[in-house]
């Protein structure tokens, strides 16, 4: 949401705003492929190395043939690369997901969801609804500087009410551990 601000102050009004719309774009790829690492070590740890080779091939199949339609034939340039990335990624990245989870895990992708990707889509959430209206205030480095700590300090905040109590447990002794006197200690659910 503040990209428009940042590459504005970085690159220059004009040229921050033709890169907005790949800039956000390898964004979202991002997250895709960050999706996909967790099952990539899983696949590794199962002894199946082999799988994650044939998801980076489909990726590159995918992408490949999205770039020849998106930059080829439909002429979209950097934003056609950016958008055939990013489809790429979490075209292949979902189905990897499901795969994994029900295949070394036995976990149906609904049960995924509920036990895995809604409650970090609270803060994600809460901090849309801070940025979205209010992004537009920021005019210089300072208050994007401002800005961003008070969202991630909201993150840090909103991501600590979720945690379940074997969690929290785990992150005060990882904290003690680190910071004051005492042992880190793992306590099983």
């Amino acid at each position: 949401f503040v990209a428009p601000q940042f590459m504005g102050m970085w690159l220059g009004q004009e040229f921050g705003n033709s890169v907005l719309i790949p800039f956000r774009l390898l964004g979202i790829a991002n997250v895709g492929y960050h999706g996909s690492l967790l099952p990539q070590s899983v696949a590794l740890s199962r002894g199946a190395p082999g799988l994650n080779a044939r998801v980076y091939a489909a990726k590159l199949a995918v992408l490949l043939l999205l770039w020849a339609f998106l930059v080829l034939v439909l002429g979209l340039g950097s934003k056609g690369v950016a958008m055939g990335l990013a489809l790429a990624e979490w075209g292949v990245t979902l189905p990897y997901l499901a795969i994994v989870h029900r295949r070394f895990m036995g976990i149906t992708p609904r049960d995924f969801w509920v036990e895995s990707v809604w409650r970090p889509l609270i803060p994600a959430a809460a901090l849309t609804a801070l940025v979205w209206p209010t992004h537009g205030l920021i005019t210089g480095w300072l208050p994007l500087l401002g800005y961003c700590g008070v969202a991630y300090g909201l993150s840090l905040a909103l991501t600590y009410w979720i945690l379940d109590e074997p969690a929290r447990a785990l992150l005060h002794d990882w904290v003690k551990a680190k910071f004051g006197r005492g042992k880190a200690q793992w306590r099983p659910a």
